[in-house]
């Protein structure tokens, strides 16, 4: 039976008798009762840590998540006329509702903007978009490619921008500590316009069925907070926002001429390269596949392997199409929630 305690929600904002889900690193995973928000104890953050990840791929985010590669296919992208066939599913949809509710040449702002390439798309839209990002590396490759992009918070937007006729935010609200205040600042600075707004699913519940498949990515100080329909809609109300839900893909064809064809030939040949993917941790995060794998975040990669890492995120970069159809027909393909705050 999973231990209970009292822990702070960081959406109902009490404290609840919440389950015991696991154990990762020096963090806890919990599940609150009320609004199901699995969420990390400690709620860790830090905008140092993402400018390292971003700009230096010896850091542990950067091994983690592979941060420090999108700063390089950010800049790729910027000098591409079209981008729309490097787009997600997800992001194609959100385009998709902002085409239909917001006016050509109105000014954007895209929040956690990251390498770009939403901000890109929106431009090539006709739209005036501009973004902030906590981190510096992605924030100066954006300003010389152009952009209005700021570098920090809410606070750091100059009074001199526009206000803007949209608000798009992707893949942030996972990363932040109080994500019912930081939806409350979006909704405060700018109260009468639309937010946009992803957050993933858990990359063990959507790919549990594939053995095991783990990613550390999808684990705190990165992502400290998993999200359910009930928290997020609960998150959306007490910032002061009327929110529409739908959960959307989020692989699959994002790499024109079908060329993503995914995960798992990936994992088959850096399984061949002598390193297998680690397995998913168990509850009680005391099994020797976690173990190994904390002692390599603790004595750090060698450059053979670091090497082998390499070839093994452009190989998924490539690979695997039909794998990924089939995840979608086992229901287990990427997906995120996209969430339309009004």
């Amino acid at each position: 039976m999973n231990p209970i305690e009292h822990k702070s929600c960081p959406v109902c904002e009490v404290s609840v008798p919440c389950a015991f889900v696991e154990r990762w690193r020096e963090f806890t995973i919990w599940s609150c009762p009320q609004c199901a928000l699995q969420f990390s104890d400690p709620l860790y953050y830090s905008a140092e840590m993402y400018t390292e990840g971003y700009g230096d791929p010896g850091s542990q985010l950067a091994k983690d998540t592979g941060f420090h590669t999108h700063v390089t296919w950010g800049a790729m992208l910027a000098k591409q006329k079209n981008v729309m066939p490097f787009l997600t599913p997800l992001e194609r949809a959100a385009l998709k509702w902002i085409r239909a509710h917001i006016p050509k040449g109105s000014p954007t702002f895209d929040l956690g903007c990251g390498s770009g390439r939403f901000m890109i798309s929106l431009r090539q839209l006709g739209y005036d978009a501009c973004g902030m990002d906590g981190a510096a590396p992605p924030v100066e490759l954006l300003k010389s490619a152009g952009f209005r992009v700021a570098l920090g918070t809410l606070n750091s937007i100059p009074e001199s921008w526009p206000s803007p006729s949209l608000v798009s935010c992707f893949e942030v609200l996972e990363h932040v500590p109080e994500p019912v205040e930081f939806l409350k600042a979006i909704h405060n600075r700018f109260p009468k316009t639309p937010l946009v707004l992803s957050v993933p699913l858990p990359v063990h519940e959507r790919c549990h069925e594939i053995g095991g498949f783990f990613h550390a990515a999808d684990y705190p100080p990165n992502h400290l907070t998993r999200w359910t329909r009930e928290s997020l809609k609960l998150a959306f109300e007490k910032a002061g926002y009327r929110a529409s839900i739908q959960k959307v893909h989020v692989t699959g064809d994002e790499i024109p001429n079908g060329l993503h064809l995914g995960l798992g030939i990936g994992r088959v040949i850096y399984s061949l390269l002598g390193q297998k993917s680690p397995a998913r941790n168990g509850q009680n995060g005391s099994g020797a596949s976690s173990q190994a794998n904390l002692s390599r975040s603790e004595n750090g990669l060698s450059q053979d392997s670091m090497s082998r890492q390499a070839v093994y995120r452009r190989l998924q970069r490539y690979a695997l199409l039909p794998y990924v159809l089939w995840l979608r027909l086992k229901g287990k393909s990427g997906y995120s929630f996209l969430v339309i705050g009004e």
